[in-house]
């Protein structure tokens, strides 16, 4: 390989590759902060590039639309929530495992409310890919829970209502929560789904 060649390949110890993908990682990471401030209706491709400091034709070099941004967004957010939620299940009796997930949870949604926004908000009513893909996360999520809430995990095509039943709950607790500005502790709220929790799985469903 000529150095001429390797020139253009390789800029300061990065490919092209590597900077391409750094480029769409700052667009995911300026997508969340427009969504938070203006909302996805309003987040224009215009603005989140501005945000990024990017040109346009960096966006659509990643990007084919709106909507592909938003579902890169939100399977970035998801997946870093749910690693923190899955690696703070360490083990132990199911009260204590469920309450480390929940812990893990709720601290995850305080620490980034911008993400928060994104996970709770910005996903509703936009498509059907994209109620394809949250459908996906509560699954996710539900199977993390059966097993501590001792039900059977659901099989991939199925809903089970008990399993949707909490995962609605302590959703509806994240998401008011959210609307209040987290204004209170999170480990008050931890304990309230925590009870929540705990009453299920006490009652036998």
């Amino acid at each position: 390989m000529t150095e001429n060649v390797k020139g253009q390949r390789e800029y300061r110890g990065s490919s092209g590759a590597d900077r391409m993908r750094e480029r769409r990682e700052r667009l995911i990471e300026a997508a969340i902060a427009v969504y938070a401030e203006r909302g996805y209706p309003k987040a224009s491709v215009r603005a989140i590039c501005k945000e990024a400091k990017l040109t346009e034709r960096y966006f659509y070099e990643s990007f084919a639309s709106g909507e592909d941004l938003l579902v890169a967004a939100f399977e970035t957010i998801s997946d870093e929530l749910f690693e923190v939620v899955d690696a703070a299940d360490s083990g132990g009796e199911p009260e204590q495992r469920i309450h480390a997930r929940l812990r893990a949870y709720y601290d995850a949604l305080h620490q980034r409310p911008s993400a928060t926004r994104v996970f709770f908000i910005d996903t509703v009513n936009v498509s059907k890919r994209v109620d394809v893909l949250f459908e996906h996360a509560i699954r996710r999520f539900e199977r993390g829970m059966a097993e501590l809430l001792d039900m059977p995990a659901p099989a991939s095509d199925t809903v089970d209502l008990r399993l949707r039943g909490v995962s609605g709950g302590l959703h509806q607790i994240a998401l008011a929560w959210m609307r209040e500005d987290f204004a209170r502790p999170t480990t008050e709220v931890v304990e309230i789904a925590l009870r929540f929790c705990l009453a299920i799985r006490g009652t036998g469903m």
